[in-house]
């Protein structure tokens, strides 16, 4: 039932991590339940990790709006093409 709860918790986590961000404050402290607090910040900073070159791709295309790579990726209205 606790890998459940877990699994559950993840997924909510991750939805507001996508959303809005602060996801880790709900991983944090249910991986302070079953390890160490060192640890569990060492695990909580590498899953995080791997979203930061989203961010830093996405955070360039807004930020440079009228470079040769934003042609690549943004119609002529402005928006994102799928």
């Amino acid at each position: 039932m606790s890998y459940f709860f877990f699994f559950i918790a993840t997924i909510l986590a991750g939805t507001i991590n996508a959303l809005a961000g602060g996801g880790g404050l709900i991983t944090f402290p249910l991986l302070m339940l079953v390890v160490a607090p060192v640890t569990a910040d060492a695990t909580s900073a590498l899953a995080l990790f791997f979203a930061y070159p989203g961010i830093l791709g996405c955070a360039a295309l807004n930020a440079y709006p009228h470079t040769d790579v934003n042609k690549t990726f943004r119609s002529e209205s402005g928006h994102l093409q799928s």
